[in-house]
């Protein structure tokens, strides 16, 4: 064992040591629910209850909806639900017994834990983002590294404390080891992109363990016909000026609005863009927009835009591997659009009209 994996677990150990002591609960939230986040989760869950949390002092609390159909698919597989709660539901159940630890995402103000947001302060987090992180102290275990994936950090801290084995004998969860194999492969797009060295070699630790012929069925899936529809519907609605280009995705259920990231991906990639806008309007009475930029030089001025704009409601970064800018925001409506269908038609032209002014607009120019 290096000697940086060993400071690692030292402090990992006393702050379980802590919980244990103060027979607190340990809640580990899933802010989204893509294998990645996912399988992080259940590996924490894993590496906590051998190193002596009771299992009834453990819970999953996760936020959103699965939206891809991956997604859908891996939840059903392995009948998850039955082993995660919603935060939202949950979380006026919190008391001051219960810690918390975060997987795939270190920041307490995110906006993808609703009411939750800004009133954690985890004592556990791993992740493989650079987002803003509470501050290591002597009373947490904050370990935020850039990896290809949150689920090769969970691999390599249960081979090195020597629970890569799972028996359900002992109530171990068996699908484990190939949701981290999930959750590597679609975070380094196939271990295509911000792959390092450990990514790999945790992959095909993982992968040797796993059910090869369930890996097939969860990797192998094609776009349901709702995505498609939606995919058609956002191409029939595209605008594009020079660079730029503004799509609009139309009314979609909250179940759904995940398709807005994955338009703005695609069109991301389209010959002679760098700016892809796309945006929704959602069923629960929110505007959805992605943006997604490989021109790194717009930061400073899209933070500014957005900033005056959309004020708090909207988040910028750089990708994981440096290649482009990433955002979006959720800006609820106060308007329900779900009964008259011209009504919405009218007042999607009157967002797209709305998103062009920002977008196609001197201030980014």
């Amino acid at each position: 064992m290096s000697n940086v994996m060993s400071e690692i677990l030292a402090q990992l150990l006393k702050v379980v040591e802590k919980i244990k002591a103060d027979s607190k609960v340990i809640n580990i939230i899933a802010n989204h629910l893509d294998p990645d986040s996912i399988a992080s989760a259940f590996a924490l869950k894993h590496l906590l209850r051998h190193l002596g949390i009771p299992n009834a002092r453990i819970r999953i609390l996760y936020c959103g909806v699965p939206g891809e159909k991956q997604n859908e698919m891996i939840i059903q597989r392995f009948s998850l639900f039955q082993h995660m709660l919603p935060l939202d539901e949950f979380w006026p159940k919190i008391n001051g017994n219960d810690v918390f630890a975060f997987v795939d995402c270190s920041n307490p103000n995110d906006g993808r834990l609703g009411a939750a947001a800004g009133k954690i302060n985890p004592i556990i987090v791993v992740d493989h983002h650079q987002n803003p992180a509470p501050i290591e102290t002597e009373d947490n275990f904050i370990w935020v590294e850039t990896y290809g994936a949150c689920s090769t950090m969970l691999t390599k801290l249960l081979n090195e404390v020597g629970l890569m084995t799972f028996k359900k004998e002992v109530g171990d969860d068996l699908f484990v080891t190939l949701l981290l194999t999930l959750g590597i492969y679609s975070d380094t797009h196939g271990l295509l992109a911000n792959v390092t060295d450990d990514d790999s070699t945790s992959y095909f630790n993982v992968l040797s363990l796993s059910d090869k012929q369930a890996l097939r069925n969860l990797t192998n899936i094609q776009d349901s016909r709702v995505y498609v529809e939606t995919e058609n519907y956002a191409r029939n609605h595209c605008i594009i000026d020079g660079l730029r280009l503004v799509a609009c995705a139309g009314y979609l259920p909250s179940t759904r609005k995940v398709y807005v990231a994955k338009l703005a991906n695609m069109m991301s990639n389209w010959d002679g863009i760098t700016v892809a806008v796309v945006f929704a309007i959602i069923d629960d009475c929110n505007l959805v927009f992605s943006i997604r930029s490989t021109d790194s030089g717009l930061q400073a001025t899209l933070n500014d835009v957005l900033q005056r704009k959309f004020k708090n409601s909207f988040g910028l970064k750089m990708s994981d591997d440096n290649l482009r800018l990433e955002g979006g925001a959720q800006i609820h409506l106060g308007i329900d659009l779900a009964a008259d269908e011209k009504v919405r038609d009218q007042y999607l032209e009157l967002v797209t009209g709305y998103m062009r002014n920002i977008f196609f607009g001197n201030d980014l120019r």
